[in-house]
């Protein structure tokens, strides 16, 4: 478990900083992420639409899923977004 949280978030904190001010820029609404992986890129992206927006997260493993989805929660990220088991 220890090794999937440090693999969990390969985004850096400036990227991620980065991705939300360039989605609020943008005024993008809807937004494919490929690879949710911990999840912290979909919160990034997430904030920089706020509630006005929706994520699709598409992911081939189910332990990603259940942990993007639990880092999602913690961060008080949920409306807006779906991730999908491929």
């Amino acid at each position: 478990m220890q090794r999937l949280k440090k693999m969990a978030c390969l985004l850096s904190p400036s990227s991620g900083k980065l991705l939300t001010m360039l989605i609020a820029i943008s005024g993008a609404k809807n937004l494919l992420e490929i690879g949710a992986l911990g999840g912290y890129s979909g919160i990034c992206l997430a904030r920089g639409f706020g509630r006005k927006g929706n994520l699709t997260s598409l992911e081939l493993e189910e332990k990603y899923v259940k942990l993007a989805s639990s880092n999602q929660i913690t961060w008080n990220i949920v409306f807006g977004l779906g991730i999908r088991v491929l």
